[in-house]
């Protein structure tokens, strides 16, 4: 144990060496700029929003997890991505849509107007669906496609 203390002592005490006798500091500072080095080239960059927006599977379930930890959420870089992602799908798929025309003044008693406007369809189609015969043929279920 002595040796050891000795060791540490002659090892901090000035002496005529090159590193200005101290030596064991200098190593020290050395390790932890090594061990800096390593750990900084280590950690990884979080997915970019577009590749979030390219793998809908992942972006959910990240987005998932962000929600039910809103707190770390707020630390983490995948979720901002994730996030950043959904919008960035969101808008390729509103780009990807025909636009409607604003002058189109189809009635929904055509069957074009309900071409047109597929998810607006679908849901009146619901309605239909539920809905009494009565009100079917006043409400242009059979022009939205309804049989």
């Amino acid at each position: 144990m002595r040796r050891v203390g000795r060791f540490i002592l002659s090892e901090l005490y000035p002496s005529p060496s090159i590193f200005g006798g101290f030596r064991l500091l200098f190593l020290v500072v050395v390790l932890l700029m090594i061990l800096g080095a390593i750990k900084g080239h280590s950690e990884t960059m979080p997915p970019s929003a577009e590749w979030y927006a390219d793998h809908p599977a992942v972006r959910e379930r990240v987005v998932a997890a962000c929600r039910d930890n809103p707190g770390a959420a707020r630390r983490n870089d995948h979720c901002a991505a994730a996030s950043q992602g959904n919008l960035i799908a969101a808008a390729r798929e509103a780009s990807a849509r025909a636009p409607l025309d604003p002058f189109d003044n189809t009635p929904p008693s055509s069957p074009r107007y309900w071409a047109a406007r597929p998810e607006a369809r679908r849901e009146f189609m619901e309605i239909c669906r539920r809905a009494e015969p009565s009100w079917r043929a006043r409400n242009n279920c059979r022009a939205a496609g309804y049989t």
